[in-house]
């Protein structure tokens, strides 16, 4: 292998800890995981020689992920055209983003998620995003770039050089969703169930066309259409007798009501109508784009069957605030509740809402691996289909839902065996009524569990996982049910009833159960009494909060938290891991879930059951922004301080779409109406204000809620306060209003105005942190947390400096980290000297109150990494000049490799040498600020006293 790669440390001989052969027997100690993924990389070529994996520390939960694929060419055994053709199989499975391919002069890398290039069908262009020569005089800065540590640590993805290589719109997956999409409305799928079922069918028998299973009867298609050697030729020139025989054999040969297509009415010319549209559809030249459709760009011989079945997702109806469920997070939750080497392969599975199986059939290749590797061998039909049928159920609302999730199956099914045995051997069941059950989880779900347990002593099932549709209303049955049951649902949030019934009633008493649920969950007011009774009855060991990250299932509103628990009552002092995740490149792109050292927070079973603010807490920070919450949440409120005085508190008005009249209001016609839009620079602006149409609005229980004086506090524009004092002003829901209800209040009103403006900045951001609303951008503050607010007797809330801190980087950093993720400043902005200091100072006064002596001698940016040093004396403790240092220059000052470790994992770490302190970060301001300062100081307290003790 080359000079080069060996620089980028990739190579056998230089390269870190994750890299491993393809081709070689490999140590006992690798992972399952890892093993699965050297297993498909031999399937899909012998020319790849290893994969990078970057690792994560055991607690970690995330498992191994492979980040490159990297192929030793300096022989020239493979020419462009080769590698063209091989760069597309990788781009097609989508598996590992990063292609390296090591020359005798140079490293060629090239993206497996942005794309190969291609004009027509099967005319693939290699083209490289970067080559590395090495003579290039820049090669030191591009070693750097593309370094083993850089992927190691995924600082990667986060370079801004690096964009072209993390374009998910041009991946192969999402352009085989677009063109689907495309065919579907070409054929008017939506409106007709025939043409949109021939459309899947037609999928599935490419998917066999390229798994080569017809090979085994050759002119299998020519025998329906004369010269056919494909499906889709069977389609343009066929008929619709022949397209019946066709799928008539294919039924007769592999059973299941696999490749059932009633006419349902239709004549035969019709029917050869719709074979010929669907063959223009899915035809072989170009879109207007340039790009080829699918049946000539897609080899689905490459394609994960989890990934066809995400795709598939686009023909199950969704709602508004549903979305497809990425492989991404679908991995993520498996990895919780069946890591591979936790299985003994014959555990029940079961999915309360289907969809089109992504999770069923992600579950069954799972199952299928871990027996293949207990048995050594490959599983045959027979054996794979009793894995099936005893293992895989599921519940859908809709038939063709269902359909689509046995069609799915049947490809993972095949996925496992040899294309000649699928065409002799396998016989699928009929899943619809056997494993997969339609209706909802109160009027069929029994049937699931009855189907489970007709082979199995133990009653239920051992894994529950899924993502409940996030629906709004519950079906009637579900409705029944709570009533038989007096139990409330809240929000009609069918997620809610699944969760609670599956953990209750379907789930084993040793199982575990992983399920998506709306961020509501955690994070409203109406869920607490919910929350409270839900985390009383259930151990739940992780949650998993992605309320931070904005289109993770394709649509932006969409905000979830993934539950894990278990059905044994808890214990109170259960530990439950609350995982904050964040919206960075990687995440936004599907290759990785980043998560770092401060994103993990702990909290007791207890805690989650009595402190509904603890989430809201861990997502602005967490630490001791616990122990300030707490504090501020046992304050008198603004509430409280209303009714002591007396005062009047009133919700603003909402405005009817239609003209309905309504009872008379007790204000005069023609009241003038504040809306947001007639607040200008703090002001109001009597030219912009409306009038308050009593035919359009609702009466007031209060009549003197709209008499000055008043204070109006806006709910929208971050707690903006105005003081009017000139005539009866109405004002929309946007605002919340307090008056007084005796004229002699005047003056006690304006000092309460004058202490609120004063303290408008720590208002903002306690009802940030203690406020169930202003998780999304734009999203309007609750007035019953506007009127919790706490509120100091005298308007002094004396506060530590330390409790100023945190409540500023909440207001000023935190709030726009939850809603713009990457776009944020924490996460766009780089370090200043300016930073650095505030942090340092910020550490050293805590910190000094243990350790009175400490000092910081000097902090040093490395790429993308900062080193602080601090002393524990007062002496001078020489520090190196590393400025120019490489990492490995670095980690031989150090002594340890365990910096490396700490940072790939979680980006944070604090070496102890002699008398020195060295904390190491990367150089984003998100690790930077004075509230991480705040942690950082009780964590390093919490090492020192780790270390004496084991001294």
């Amino acid at each position: 292998m080359s000079e080069i790669l060996h620089q980028l440390r990739l190579s056998p001989e230089s390269c870190l800890d994750g890299l491993m052969a393809v081709h070689e027997k490999q140590l006992a100690d690798i992972s399952l995981t890892e093993q699965r993924v050297l297993d498909e990389t031999r399937r899909i070529s012998r020319d790849i020689d290893f994969v990078f994996f970057r690792h994560f520390s055991e607690t970690d939960v995330r498992t191994s992920q492979p980040v490159a694929y990297i192929i030793d060419n300096t022989s020239g055994k493979l020419d462009n055209r080769k590698l063209a053709r091989l760069h597309h199989a990788l781009w097609l499975n989508g598996t590992v983003p990063l292609l390296y391919v090591d020359n005798a002069d140079s490293v060629d890398i090239l993206s497996c998620i942005a794309g190969p290039a291609a004009k027509k069908a099967k005319n693939w262009n290699y083209l490289p995003l970067d080559k590395i020569y090495k003579d290039n005089k820049n090669i030191s800065d591009q070693i750097k770039r593309f370094s083993a540590f850089c992927l190691a640590d995924g600082t990667f993805w986060e370079n801004d050089l690096n964009k072209s290589y993390t374009d998910r719109k041009n991946s192969a997956h999402n352009d085989l969703l677009e063109k689907i999409k495309q065919a579907d409305r070409k054929i008017l799928g939506v409106t007709d169930p025939f043409v949109r079922r021939l459309l899947l069918i037609t999928i599935l028998v490419k998917y066999l066309e390229d798994r080569g299973v017809f090979k085994a009867r050759k002119e299998f298609f020519s025998e329906y259409a004369t010269g056919a050697n494909s499906f889709y030729e069977v389609l343009r020139s066929g008929t619709a007798k022949s397209l019946e025989e066709l799928l008539g054999c294919l039924e007769s040969r592999f059973n299941g009501n696999v490749f059932t297509l009633e006419r349902n009415g239709k004549t035969g010319g019709l029917i050869r109508k719709l074979m010929k549209e669907m063959a223009d559809a899915v035809q072989t030249d170009t879109d207007r784009n340039g790009r080829s459709y699918f049946w000539g760009i897609y080899d689905f011989n490459y394609i994960p069957a989890e990934v066809i079945s995400y795709v598939c997702q686009y023909f199950t109806p969704k709602n508004e605030n549903s979305g497809f469920t990425p492989v991404l997070l679908v991995n993520l939750m498996l990895d919780q509740v069946m890591a591979p080497g936790d299985l003994n392969g014959g555990e029940k599975i079961f999915d309360p809402a289907c969809d089109s199986g992504i999770f069923l059939v992600s579950a069954f290749r799972r199952l299928v691996f871990v027996n293949q590797q207990r048995k050594n061998r490959r599983l045959d039909a027979r054996e794979l289909m009793e894995l099936l049928r005893t293992a895989i159920y599921g519940m859908e609302l809709r038939e063709e839902d269902a359909y689509i999730a046995k069609i799915c199956l049947f490809m993972a099914v095949c996925d496992a065996l040899q294309p000649e045995i699928v065409w002799e051997k396998l016989k699928f069941c009929d899943l619809i009524g056997n494993n997969i059950f339609i209706g909802d989880i109160a009027k069929k779900g029994k049937n699931a569990l009855t189907a489970c347990n007709a082979s199995k002593a133990i009653k239920g099932f051992d894994i529950i996982l899924g993502n409940p549709p996030f629906a709004e209303s519950l079906p009637q049955t579900v409705i029944k049910d709570l009533k038989k049951a007096r139990i409330n649902m809240p929000l009609n949030q069918l997620p809610y009833h699944v969760l609670a019934s599956c953990a209750r009633t379907y789930l084993c008493e040793n199982g575990k159960l992983c399920m998506v649920q709306c961020c509501d969950f955690l994070y409203s007011t109406n869920t607490a009494s919910m929350r409270s009774g839900f985390f009383g009855k259930f151990t739940v060991d992780r949650i998993f909060d992605f309320a931070s990250i904005n289109g993770l299932f394709e649509n932006e509103n969409t905000k979830a938290v993934v539950i894990q628990l278990r059905k044994k009552r808890p214990r109170d002092n259960n530990s439950i891991i609350h995982l904050t995740f964040r919206g960075t490149i990687s995440t936004d792109e599907k290759i990785c879930f980043e998560l770092n050292h401060y994103d993990y927070h702990y909290v007791s079973q207890a805690e989650a059951k009595d402190r509904e603010f603890i989430w809201k807490v861990n997502l602005l920070g967490g630490g001791r922004l616990k122990q300030l919450a707490k504090h501020l949440k046992a304050a008198p409120t603004i509430n409280d301080f209303i009714k002591l005085n007396k005062w009047c508190a009133q919700n603003g008005i909402k405005a009817r779409k239609n003209t309905v009249k309504t009872k008379q209001a007790d204000w005069p016609d023609n009241t003038p109406l504040l809306t947001p839009d007639a607040v200008v620079c703090h002001q109001i602006d009597r030219q912009l204000l409306d009038t308050a149409d009593t035919g359009r609005i609702k009466a007031l229980k209060n009549k003197f809620a709209f008499l000055p004086p008043m204070i109006i506090i806006s709910k929208v524009n971050s707690l903006e306060a105005l003081f009017w004092d000139d005539g009866f002003l109405a004002y929309t829901d946007e605002f919340v209003g307090i008056n007084i209800s005796e004229n002699d209040g005047k003056n006690e009103l304006e000092i309460f105005f004058k202490d609120f403006t004063e303290n408008i900045q720590t208002l903002r951001a306690c009802l940030l942190l203690l406020g169930f609303g202003t998780l999304t951008a734009g999203e309007a503050a609750h007035t019953k947390d506007i009127m919790n607010l706490p509120w100091p007797q005298n308007g002094n809330f004396d506060l530590l400096p330390w409790e100023t801190e945190l409540l500023d980087d909440v207001r000023d950093y935190m709030d726009d980290y939850i809603k713009y993720g990457q776009i944020s400043k924490l996460l766009k902005i780089r370090t200043t000297d300016d930073h650095l200091e505030n942090y340092s100072q910020t550490f050293l006064r805590l910190i000094n109150k243990s350790y009175p002596k400490m000092r910081m001698n000097k902090y040093v940016r490395n790429g993308n990494l900062v080193f602080m040093f601090f002393s524990f004396s007062e002496k001078d403790d020489p520090v190196p000049e590393i400025d120019g240092f490489n990492h490995e220059q670095i980690m031989q000052y150090i002594g340890s490799n365990e910096y490396v470790k700490f940072l790939q994992t979680l980006h944070v770490t604090r070496i102890f040498s002699g008398n020195t302190l060295i904390v190491i970060k990367p150089d984003n301001l998100r690790y930077w600020i004075r509230s991480i300062a705040v942690r950082d100081v009780d964590d390093t307290i919490t090492d020192i006293l780790k270390r004496k003790k084991h001294r």
